[in-house]
């Protein structure tokens, strides 16, 4: 813990040298049997979580499940810089900084306070070639995947004070999920930077038929699904969240929002805001565009009442 610490206040090679000692401490991730045959996979089954794990390069493991996320968060952070590094983004640096010191603040209140060192970026000046768009596209998903479970987890501590009656710990573990819900945002701005022409000629096809099976979604996250699932079982303390903290609940609120409008933005650039993504292509008469504002109504639910939200 004192290097994963050290790391967090002087980057660079201690990154490297915290991982390999967390690593170093672990069993190899069995390979999993689907991911060798996705390619072989019939186009007429539905798609699942297994499919997205595939796709997304997602390994996952139950032994060890703390240095594991540990790990991967260290991981998320090193393929961000090398994301950077490696293909040009529009994104400003400001906004780069929300998600690495949202990453970072995950693994703080993992470990123990640390003072984050602020983030330097190596910038990629060249176009972005249409190969290092598809690698930009996964990379985005794994990043995501690893925010949504430091998610659960902010969501989890939030909770866990609410039943014991510690205000202070609560606020803190709130504030957390506020930081992660501002990263979640950027990611998805992160993930879709690239020309809309890649994505069609590259990225879209490699999900559709015959290489994967209909439906498929990043919505097949199981961290995803996980979390929308927690959201609804913590309804009676996000309601007391949001009556006994309610600046704190409205920057949530806010921050989910924000999540959304990230997610409908990639989709009207890519899919155009009348098209259908792919999890919705048997479905008549709803475009992507208004199946995630169909969403973030149901989950923007869960964290305030319709006066709040405005639906």
């Amino acid at each position: 813990m004192l290097l994963c610490r050290s790391a967090l206040e002087r980057p660079g090679s201690r990154h490297g040298r915290a991982r390999a000692a967390l690593a170093s401490r672990l069993p190899p991730v069995p390979r999993s049997r689907r991911s060798a045959g996705l390619a072989r996979i019939a186009a007429t089954q539905p798609a699942d979580c297994e499919t997205h794990d595939a796709f997304f390069r997602i390994r996952r493991c139950d032994a060890a499940p703390a240095e594991r996320f540990l790990l991967g968060l260290f991981d998320a952070h090193r393929l961000l810089r090398r994301d950077i590094a490696q293909s040009m983004t529009s994104l400003p640096d400001e906004r780069l900084a929300i998600l690495a010191d949202g990453l970072l603040a995950i693994l703080a209140a993992a470990i123990g306070p640390a003072k984050l060192a602020p983030s330097v970026w190596r910038r990629q000046e060249r176009e972005t070639s249409p190969d290092n768009a598809g690698l930009r596209w996964i990379r985005g998903h794994q990043i995501f995947a690893v925010l949504s479970q430091g998610m659960i987890y902010a969501l989890a501590e939030t909770d866990s004070a609410d039943r014991d009656g510690d205000a202070a710990s609560r606020a803190g573990a709130a504030e957390l999920m506020a930081e992660l819900l501002a990263a979640s945002a950027v990611s998805l701005e992160l993930t879709g930077d690239f020309p809309e022409s890649y994505y069609r000629q590259t990225v879209r096809v490699g999900m559709e038929s015959p290489f994967l099976p209909r439906g498929f979604s990043g919505l097949l996250s199981r961290d995803h699904r996980e979390l929308v699932a927690q959201m609804k079982r913590l309804r009676p303390m996000i309601d007391r969240l949001r009556e006994q903290e309610p600046a704190l609940h409205s920057r949530i609120t806010r921050n989910l929002g924000a999540v959304y409008a990230s997610h409908k933005h990639v989709c009207a650039r890519f899919v155009g805001a009348d098209q259908s993504s792919l999890l919705m292509a048997e479905m008549q008469g709803r475009s992507a565009v208004e199946q995630i504002d169909r969403f973030e109504a149901m989950r923007l639910r869960s964290w305030a009442p319709a006066a709040e939200t405005g639906r």
